[in-house]
This record gives structure tokens, C-alpha cells and sequence, in this order.
């Protein structure tokens, strides 16, 4: 973000614990409480982007009208939310085969190189990003 001369404000980055709809609840509202807010949500999960739109609600403002919302994942329920979660698709499928193929490939020979790759996502445009 800063590379594209988007300021970060680091009190809006809240690391939690667990990936628990409820915790991103309580944290997307002590969000909200501070005098400076933001106008748009990354969840890294679709389960902690459901947590801040109840949030979000709660305090009375409107997704996506008011605050943008983004998940990571697109799990099933974000497609069952009001709004749906606009969301990154991960190749789920492709990670996992490939995760296999690598981890036997290190048994077959402990001194393999470790191999790392990047996949490509495609963002899910939903109701949560689109006014």
C-alpha cells in the first residue's frame, strides 16, 4: 500500500489469535470507536470478514456503502452473508497437490532443495465492495 502512496495507519491493523468471526467482532468495533476510521476492511479470512460486517452494522453503518468490506479464501459462506463477501479465491486444489508432491518429494530425498511457489488468486468481486 505505502508503495502506491497509500498511507497505513498501523492502529488498523489487529492481529488476532484465532480465526473467530466473534473476535473480529469485538475488534472491528474498538475499530470503530477511535475518531479516525476507515472506510475499507481485509480480513485474511472470509470467517473474520463476517465478524466485521456484523460490526459494522452494529455501529450503523452501511456495507458497502459506508465501509468496504474483503475477505480471503471464498468459503461457502461467503456466498451466504447479506452482503456477500467480495473475496480472494486461493487454487485451493492446486495448493494442497502441490504441498503433497513437494513434501514427497523431501522424503524421497531429505536433501531436496525446499521449493517454494507462487500461485496466482483471483479476487471475487461481491455485494461487500460493490455500491
Amino acid at each position: 500500500m505505502e508503495e502506491n502512496g497509500v498511507h497505513v495507519n498501523q492502529d488498523w491493523i489487529l492481529p488476532l489469535n484465532d480465526i473467530n468471526a466473534d473476535m473480529a467482532f469485538s475488534a472491528t468495533i474498538k475499530l470503530f470507536s477511535n475518531h479516525e476510521q476507515p472506510d475499507a476492511i481485509f480480513a485474511v479470512s472470509d470467517v473474520l470478514a463476517t465478524g466485521a460486517i456484523r460490526a459494522v452494522n452494529y455501529v450503523g453503518k452501511n456495507v458497502p456503502k459506508d465501509v468496504v468490506v474483503v475477505g480471503f479464501d471464498n468459503i461457502a459462506l461467503s456466498t451466504m452473508m447479506i452482503p456477500s463477501i467480495t473475496t480472494v479465491n486461493q487454487p485451493s486444489f492446486q495448493m494442497g497437490y502441490l504441498a503433497n508432491e513437494f513434501l514427497f518429494e523431501k522424503l524421497q530425498n531429505p536433501l531436496t532443495e525446499t521449493k517454494r511457489m507462487l500461485l496466482d488468486t483471483e479476487l471475487i468481486i461481491r455485494e461487500s465492495s460493490s455500491v
